[in-house]
């Protein structure tokens, strides 16, 4: 009898033991669904704030109203010009100076003037972008001025990837 109840008793346990190890196995996976489908919906919000684009970030951060927002899309439309046209022409000037190791003796004068040519182009594409941040500040109220420098910094790293990361490979 005595042993009858001690099958019994370990046959509870066990029953027991599994019970309560499908219920944390169940409460572990509901929990890994809950934070799965929550990272992929802020993943999603934040690749569709992604698309709009910095300017709509620009907006929405000064609080620019609907006349400055025409002289914004103005400002941006020029420099949107300016950096396509700047683009094409640093990828020619980059093939220009890529080529030149293809030949066995490269004309030395060539490469550095092609160098030259690349370093004062990306001057003029800093000189321009900051210039243009310049008359974007000028447009703003001096309220907003104060959130222009306050956010100035994520400004720049969404539209130019920021400062490189210590130790790691410069932005391109």
């Amino acid at each position: 009898m005595i042993f009858t109840s001690t099958i019994q008793t370990n046959s509870m346990n066990k029953t027991k033991f599994l019970a309560i190890g499908i219920a944390v196995l169940l409460l572990l996976n509901a929990v890994t669904l809950f934070i799965l489908f929550h990272m992929h919906f802020a993943q999603k919000q934040h690749a569709d704030h992604e698309g709009e684009g910095p300017a709509n970030f620009i907006v929405d951060q000064l609080r620019l109203d609907a006349n400055q927002q025409k002289q914004f899309a103005d400002l941006r439309h020029h420099h949107q010009d300016f950096a396509r046209k700047t683009h094409e022409e640093s990828k020619k000037l980059h093939d220009a100076y890529f080529e030149l190791l293809k030949m066995d003796n490269p004309d030395n004068t060539k490469v550095d003037s092609i160098a030259s040519l690349m370093a004062a182009h990306q001057k003029e594409s800093e000189l321009f972008t900051f210039d243009h941040f310049q008359k974007l500040r000028a447009i703003c109220r001096d309220d907003q001025k104060k959130l222009f420098d306050e956010t100035i910094d994520d400004i720049a790293k969404m539209v130019g990837g920021g400062p490189p990361h210590p130790g790691g490979p410069p932005h391109q």
